[in-house]
């Protein structure tokens, strides 16, 4: 909490712990969260050198496609992917994918339907590249397997919409 800045309580009541929410912290829910901590950061480098291996497999492979455009840059988290398809709806995209069980996203959840993608835009300054986004996510158990098989269900919907 930085100084000068004032806080409201969201629980009030007593203020035997903290002036900012009433009650004691359960000790189960503490020692539990603690451990929860330990065994995300046990393994994150390895974790995170893994995905970004991922990612960098899934660029390599998505850069095929002459009308894909990556927006999130190679720097940036190797968690998610937001890529640009022009000229695709990617919402019959997305639909298409997932009648062959893929899932992806086409934009943020707060994002509102029939509208762009306001990051995206930001990024690109192009309307038609932030209307027609995918977001994909990987994690520390997506495997290699996996994106090769979203890359080959990809390449069978993208023919069919887009070719």
């Amino acid at each position: 909490i930085k100084n000068g800045i004032r806080l409201q309580p969201q629980i009030h009541g007593g203020l035997s712990n903290s002036p900012y929410r009433s009650g004691t912290p359960m000790l189960s829910f503490v020692v539990s969260l603690e451990k929860a901590l330990e065994l995300v950061l046990l393994n994150i480098k390895f974790h995170y050198d893994y995905v970004s291996s991922l990612n960098e497999f899934f660029r390599e492979n998505i850069s095929e496609y002459k009308n894909i455009i990556l927006n999130t840059p190679k720097e940036g988290s190797p968690y998610i992917i937001n890529m640009s398809i022009l000229g695709c709806k990617t919402i019959e995209l997305q639909k298409a994918l997932s009648d062959l069980d893929v899932y992806v996203s086409t934009k943020s959840a707060c994002c509102a339907d029939n509208t762009s993608s306001r990051p995206v835009y930001g990024i690109t300054k192009n309307r038609k590249a932030a209307l027609s986004t995918l977001r994909i996510s990987f994690s520390h158990k997506t495997t290699i397997e996996e994106i090769r098989g979203f890359l080959a269900t990809f390449e069978i919907c993208y023919r069919q919409l887009i070719l």
